[in-house]
């Protein structure tokens, strides 16, 4: 198996790192590597027999994981409701999912869902979860309703993808503290928390599709278009496409509020 990995890692020289910045620091294999690949087979045969009960006994599929820092990389194959796991790089493989061990245990427990931990303002920006690109697949050839798919299911153990909400369990993604939710080509939805002297968007954003704000609690300021709105917990505000909008809060509780997308080009 060692020699069939190091022929395969040739063979994958032009890989792609997302964030442009590849992974510095490739090791061979010692005790505390070997430690953390166990650990990492535990979490994805746990997330591969969950998966399997959410898809059923039609499902096919073959998906790729690299352990960040090292030259572990491992794959699942699905087929027939069950899944085996195997060593090394698949030959075919397009696009490898790549963490450390700690971001892939945060995921695990709950403490980060795998659409918040790949979440980012623009996608050559690093991420906890990180995609790496090869055999020639590009941004562009992506499927990525199937990316959504598996992000939001895969990574979430609980037969109801279950995600936990709160400034603990989101990341900083345009300024404000952002818990991803539910994606998929056509809609997107996320929890965000703005505090106090922060700001969602502070350039002036600008989209392409329909949004709202529902504001869950708290209060703040919005910009939207050419007006600008006090929030109050209770209400929800319409963005129509290409309208800027910001929001940020200057009270000591901020302001909490569900952003949703949708249309044609929210994918």
């Amino acid at each position: 198996m060692k020699r069939l990995l190091i022929s395969v890692l040739v063979a994958f020289s032009t890989l792609i790192f997302i964030n442009g910045q590849g992974d510095a620091g490739l090791s061979g294999t010692d005790n505390s590597s070997v430690i953390n690949i166990d650990r990492l087979e535990e979490i994805l045969c746990d997330w591969a027999g969950a998966y399997s009960d959410k898809n059923g006994t039609d499902f096919s599929d073959t998906l790729h994981f690299h352990l960040a820092g090292s030259d572990h990389y491992r794959y699942i194959v699905f087929s027939d409701g069950d899944y085996t796991l195997y060593e090394g790089m698949h030959p075919d493989a397009v696009l490898i999912f790549t963490a450390s061990l700690d971001t892939y245990n945060r995921i695990y427990r709950g403490e980060m869902s795998g659409m918040t931990a790949v979440g980012r303002a623009n996608i050559t920006e690093p991420a906890p979860l990180d995609i790496i690109l090869a055999n020639g697949m590009t941004l562009g050839k992506v499927n990525w309703e199937w990316a959504y798919y598996t992000l939001g299911n895969f990574f979430n153990i609980h037969p109801a993808n279950r995600t936990l909400l709160g400034i603990e369990h989101s990341r900083k993604v345009h300024g404000g503290n952002a818990v991803a939710l539910f994606y998929s080509v056509g809609y997107r939805s996320a929890w965000y928390h703005i505090g106090r002297g922060e700001m969602l968007n502070e350039s002036g954003e600008r989209d392409p599709f329909n949004q709202s704000f529902v504001i869950l609690s708290g209060s703040g300021t919005a910009k939207i278009g050419n007006d600008t709105i006090q929030l109050r917990e209770n209400e929800a505000y319409y963005i129509r496409p290409m309208q800027e909008h910001k929001v940020w809060s200057d009270t000591e509780k901020g302001i909490t509020l569900l952003w949703n997308a949708w249309g044609s080009e929210a994918w």
